[in-house]
């Protein structure tokens, strides 16, 4: 894992992740976040399964994965080497050129969104002979396209950012409002810029506030952590789990604290179970 170039910090969310893991996964729940995620694949395709009612499911190599409000699964049937980013939403929708509402819920061949740079970025990355001068390329790429393309609009980047710092405890009305828009334009622009109306992005940084809450301390008492998120009641607590994680918070505690423990190491610097690049 790397820190991104620090002119990239509104752009890139979270360091560069490269992995190697070895073994293959047929089911691993990715839980809803807020987040574009960019899949650079050495190995053989993953597989990315949108488990609501219709269960559809798609064979990828190097991939973008749009913001989602569920979960998904995830799969490889072999071992699977490559890069992850994790993008803003804000941050994609710079380095894309698109609106972001063409991205949501779905999952895209990276060359279908980055034309033949993205082809071309794949193969110098694969040709590499190390993570740390792979970083530097991602560096590059990421700055020559995003940071050369043309301002935001203020508006949401501001809503946005409100959103970011309450941890989506804010109301949408006070944002239209202080803005002096309306509502109709606020989710408008929302989709455009982010890919989704505020309101459905607000629940997401909700719901990831309790999950970094559970990753730090598991033991927890259920109504506080709910009221400590903007939840209503522990009710509303369980149905947001059940929707963007696919399981009540009980069950996200049981199933996931080994990768929490390896995800909080790596976050203190050590390396985690599944990760290689430093």
């Amino acid at each position: 894992m790397r820190d991104p170039d620090p002119r990239l910090r509104a752009i890139v969310r979270d360091p560069y992740t490269g992995w190697s893991e070895k073994t293959s996964f047929a089911a691993r729940p990715e839980v809803a976040h807020p987040g574009i995620v960019m899949i650079i694949n050495f190995g053989p395709p993953l597989r990315v399964t949108d488990p609501r009612g219709r269960t559809r499911t798609v064979e990828v190599d190097s991939f973008v994965a749009g913001l989602h409000d569920s979960y998904v699964l995830t799969g490889s049937a072999a071992m699977s080497l490559g890069l992850q980013v994790n993008l803003t939403p804000l941050g994609a929708h710079r380095l894309f050129g698109l609106p972001m509402d063409t991205l949501t819920n779905g999952v895209y061949a990276l060359e279908d969104v980055l034309g033949r740079d993205g082809r071309e970025l794949v193969d110098r990355l694969r040709e590499l002979p190390d993570w740390e001068t792979r970083f530097d390329t991602l560096d590059t790429f990421i700055a020559d396209r995003a940071l050369a393309a043309g301002a935001l609009s203020a508006g949401v980047e501001w809503a946005w950012q409100k959103l970011v710092e309450t941890r989506g405890c804010v109301r949408i009305g006070a944002l239209s409002s202080e803005l002096g828009w309306s509502r109709q334009r606020l989710i408008h622009r929302f989709r455009e810029h982010v890919g989704m109306p505020p309101k459905t992005v607000a629940r997401i940084l909700r719901f990831q506030r309790a999950v970094r809450l559970l990753r730090t301390a598991p033991q927890v008492r259920w109504t506080e952590l709910a009221l400590d998120c903007g939840y209503y009641d522990q009710a509303h607590l369980i149905r947001e789990f059940g929707e963007f994680a696919g399981r009540t918070p009980t069950e996200f505690v049981r199933q996931s604290l080994p990768l929490m423990v390896a995800w909080s190491e790596d976050d203190a610097g050590q390396q985690g179970s599944v990760t290689d690049g430093r």
